[in-house]
């Protein structure tokens, strides 16, 4: 990249180099571990070649690290891609789209518009639990629009798959809890039949601390 802008006179031969920022952005869900000087992954070596070791820092953005407020305090347009990255609604996803479309008006920021509306449409909007086609959108108004238009439909779907998950899950536990029940019943039974044959009738007490159990194990390891 460098080497380009010498080549297309961008920068000349006698007048140096831009200085170059090297910046990784994680987004990954565990903490960042690898060191961040190229230096530290190579293994031990002779002290008389440790000077040609290379050496190249980069800064650490690691998204998940960053607290909300300090991202709703900021104005930098890199806040904002935190927030679109942890966006879960279309909700959230326009208002942010609206601040972008306020701020980068102009001729100089078309290629960054460019890029946003790019990685709304194949990123963003795709993790935010929108299941039908997303069109190629070319602008972000085109973005706004689209969320205002269909973003009552969507808040729909959500609510019903909330019902459906909800369904299912109550489902699932009902039928554990009932499994559960009929094993610690089962047990109770047999665990009462076993102390009659011995003692013969029982009192209340130890029929009702039987019944009333909900300990499947307890009571396995009083028929022992």
């Amino acid at each position: 990249m460098l080497l380009d802008l010498v080549k297309t006179g961008s920068v000349r031969e006698n007048e140096g180099l831009p200085p170059v920022f090297p910046i990784v952005i994680y987004n990954g869900g565990r903490a960042w571990k690898a060191p961040q000087d190229v230096e530290a992954l190579f293994a031990p070596m002779p002290e008389s070649l440790k000077m040609y070791r290379p050496r190249h820092r980069h800064f650490l953005l690691d998204e998940s690290r960053v607290p909300a407020d300090a991202l709703d305090k900021s104005r930098g347009l890199a806040a904002q891609l935190l927030k679109l990255e942890r966006a879960q609604e279309p909700e959230e996803v326009r208002q942010i789209v609206r601040e972008l479309i306020a701020r980068l008006h102009g001729p100089e920021y078309v290629p960054l518009l460019r890029a946003f509306t790019v990685w709304l449409g194949r990123v963003v909007l795709k993790r935010s639990g929108i299941t039908e086609d997303i069109p190629e959108f070319q602008d972000l108004r085109e973005v706004d629009a689209m969320l205002e238009e269909r973003a009552a439909q969507w808040k729909d779907e959500y609510i019903r798959q909330g019902v459906v998950i909800g369904e299912a899950r109550g489902e699932a536990r009902g039928e554990a809890r009932g499994e559960a029940r009929g094993e610690i019943k089962g047990i109770g039974l047999a665990l009462q039949d076993l102390l009659e044959a011995r003692f013969g009738t029982l009192p209340q007490s130890v029929t009702s601390y039987i019944a009333n159990s909900s300990d499947a194990n307890a009571l396995r390891k009083l028929t022992l």
